[in-house]
């Protein structure tokens, strides 16, 4: 069963125009949100299964400051799995 809010929003989908730009931004929307989910269930699913082990250590890594701390060229790692397959 749909909720209210999914309601209203495929109502006011089915009578806007196609030339309106909103009836894109809203699919974009959703797009980027189930994009989001689906990442972060792969990721999830890596770290169920492996243990993740930095190859640098945290002095070597250059850090580049932007919206996000991150690396300025990445991390190497080494996935090891986390139960031995027999």
């Amino acid at each position: 069963m749909l909720s209210e809010k999914v309601r209203s929003m495929l109502c006011r989908l089915a009578t806007q125009s196609l030339d309106s730009p909103s009836i894109y931004f809203i699919v974009s929307v959703s797009g980027q949100k189930f994009a989001l989910l689906e990442e972060k269930c792969v990721l999830a699913s890596i770290l169920r299964k492996f243990k993740v082990i930095s190859l640098e250590k945290l002095d070597d890594v250059t850090i580049m400051i932007d919206l996000i701390l991150r690396p300025a060229s990445g991390v190497k790692v080494k996935l090891e799995p986390r139960h031995k397959i027999n």
